[in-house]
């Protein structure tokens, strides 16, 4: 490692946040020059809760229960619903209606947040400024992060958490209540996220604090000196976070998914031959638009995937993979004192990720507590992320200090080729319900015969490079190149971006929506009062319209949230998804739109994309 005293000076790390803010920045415009928008969840959903908590306060009144959503839907318990989250909160008294980007450049200045914590982070450790940018860079746009932009509760948990680590460390080191406090307040953000994430990155910080305080030379010392610190940071966060997650234990016991089956958790585990996107970003197809991809998911291994190419995709840049693979694994850098935490969490995420393909899931789903309560293995490709940009900048550190690793050039090379040919030969296999599959081989090997190249003229480069000031004038090179790559591949991508106008009804709705709109709002003021306000159902309709009723002030039956009340969903059977117009189930207590218990609602409109006469009955006796 670096010793302190040969760390970055004031002006690098000044230099290096800069840097980090104009990445962001341009990543950013990647969706406001092309008037594009992060879609599904983070408008469907999280952009819905976020207008209706802001109109709640707003009018005086309080978000914790939402009669807009399932006919009535205690928010203060859903973990979704944003109330909890500090940044939102703030927000909501200031900008009630945000535009649809603004909501955008909100959610993703939690990646930036992150950015800044890791160069603050790289100068504790000792690292230049271009090693602070490219982890950095990796940490806001790598793999996972830009494929699941839309999960925003999972992207602002996982953004707070570098925030989180580094003040720890430094409530730890330099005995600072300020700074334990702060961390209660990021940690607590982190864990009222409320989803597996969250449950997994909290798993990670406690690892660290017990690795910060073993790595102390007198261990009950520290604990006896800090004692106060520790108890801040405990106590804190418990406080802060306890009332929040009572109440959603509370809900989960009467919602519709007390319990996830280990057989639904494992159709979302990360299928090992997705790792070949993690050294070439469109292998798979993955980032070409009109198409879902021909790698590893639900539609080319049905009855055992339920992914998509949004939840495989891992591309955190060339030279990431250059170092990771070369001078982390082949050089025996990536277990040296200082990174060995990380590496083995790295090591231990993968193998959570894989879910089905390694032990390791269903073990931790059996006695690790909390997992049960989620269904997706593959969440964990965040920490797999998460530990890339933290190796990646302390390999690129590693490099400018020594040079490379007294290892064989090519045969991180070798192995990297192996493993993204390996696994087009094995897709080959896989996917032979492809009439055209020869065609996409020979796409895939253009993109492997790319990737080999690219990868060929870095590691010649970074050989060549024989003093540290060329190296280190060298990796400033290549950390604006590879947050350049990042920046024009993973941002504002088929992955994460959709046209603003596919979602024009939640701000400013046009055409036909406002037409639907204007009539339902007409009758209603015509509706002399009656002991019940009149409700709405949307069967059928796109994406914007699940939530909408949020937004429009309309009280609807159904919508868009994984999460119910368990008794209604039986009674109602709204289904998860209103879009799909097979999803709505009528059990015998609601068969039909013309029943007891849909007059004794006060269900008055119906939004539907066909005639009535056409929707399917599905009577669940």
């Amino acid at each position: 490692m670096w010793k302190r005293d040969e760390g970055p000076s004031g002006s690098e790390v000044s230099v290096a946040l800069a840097v980090v803010t104009f990445v962001w920045l341009a990543a950013l415009m990647q969706w406001a020059m092309y008037d594009l928008v992060v879609p599904w969840d983070s408008k469907n959903q999280f952009y819905a809760f976020y207008r209706f908590m802001a109109s709640a306060i707003e009018s005086g009144s309080t978000p914790f229960w939402n009669p807009y959503h399932y006919a009535g839907h205690p928010s203060s318990a859903d973990p979704q619903s944003l109330i909890f989250a500090l940044p939102f909160l703030a927000w909501a008294f200031i900008n009630p209606e945000p535009s649809l980007i603004a909501f955008d450049a909100f959610v993703l200045a939690h990646l930036l947040a992150g950015g800044w914590a890791i160069v603050f982070h790289g100068k504790r450790e000792g690292w230049p400024a271009a090693a602070s940018i490219i982890a950095a860079s990796v940490f806001m746009l790598g793999g996972a992060v830009s494929g699941r932009m839309n999960h925003v509760g999972i992207i602002c948990a996982y953004g707070l958490f570098p925030v989180a680590l580094l003040l720890m460390r430094v409530a730890i080191e330099k005995n600072s209540k300020w700074a334990a406090l702060g961390f209660a307040v990021a940690a607590s953000q982190i864990a009222l996220g409320r989803t597996q994430v969250p449950l997994l990155l909290c798993a990670l910080l406690v690892a660290a604090f017990i690795a910060q305080i073993c790595a102390s030379e007198r261990i009950w010392q520290t604990l006896r000196t800090r004692a106060l610190v520790i108890a801040t940071m405990l106590i804190g966060s418990v406080v802060l976070l306890a009332p929040p997650l009572l109440l959603t234990l509370q809900f989960i016991g009467l919602s519709n998914r007390p319990v996830t089956p280990v057989e639904t958790a494992l159709l979302s585990s990360w299928h090992p031959l997705n790792i070949a996107t993690f050294f070439s970003a469109d292998v798979f197809g993955s980032l070409r638009a009109g198409s879902e991809g021909w790698g590893p998911n639900g539609e080319t291994l049905k009855g055992l995937d339920a992914t998509d190419r949004s939840f495989n995709y891992m591309f955190c840049g060339t030279l990431t993979a250059l170092l990771l693979l070369w001078h982390g694994v082949a050089g025996g850098r990536i277990m040296l004192k200082g990174g060995r935490l990380i590496a083995v969490a790295l090591v231990v995420s993968l193998a959570y990720a894989l879910g089905r393909y390694t032990p390791v899931y269903e073990w931790l789903f059996s006695y690790a507590p909390g997992v049960s309560l989620f269904r997706r293995p593959n969440d964990a490709t965040f920490l797999v992320v998460l530990c890339v940009a933290y190796l990646t900048g302390r390999l690129a550190a590693d490099y400018i200090r020594d040079g490379a690793p007294k290892t064989h050039i090519g045969g991180g090379l070798i192995v990297a080729g192996g493993i993204v040919a390996g696994g087009i030969v094995a897709l080959a296999v896989l996917s032979v319900q492809f009439s055209d599959v020869s065609q996409r081989a020979f796409e895939a090997g253009v993109q492997i015969i790319g990737a080999l190249i690219v990868l060929s003229l870095l590691a010649w480069a970074l050989h060549a490079a024989r003093t540290q000031r060329s190296r280190r004038i060298l990796m400033s090179v290549l950390a604006l190149a590879t947050s350049a790559e990042l920046v024009l591949r993973n941002a504002g991508n088929v992955l994460n971006a959709r046209p603003a106008a596919d979602y024009a009804l939640l701000q400013s709705p046009s055409g036909e929506d406002a037409r639907i709109v204007e009539a339902i709002e007409t009758d209603m003021a015509k509706t002399t009062g009656g002991p019940f306000r009149p409700r709405i159902e949307v069967v059928g309709l796109d994406g914007q319209w699940q939530n909408a009723s949020m937004i429009l002030g309309l009280e609807a039956l159904n919508g868009y949230n994984p999460l119910r009340i368990g008794s209604y969903d039986e009674l109602i059977g709204p289904g998860e998804s209103p879009y799909n117009v097979n999803g709505r189930v009528f059990p015998i207590t609601f068969p039909s739109y013309n029943c007891g218990l849909s007059r004794r609602l006060n269900l008055r409109y119906l939004v539907l994309d066909k005639p009535i006469a056409n929707l399917p009955r599905k009577h669940d006796v």
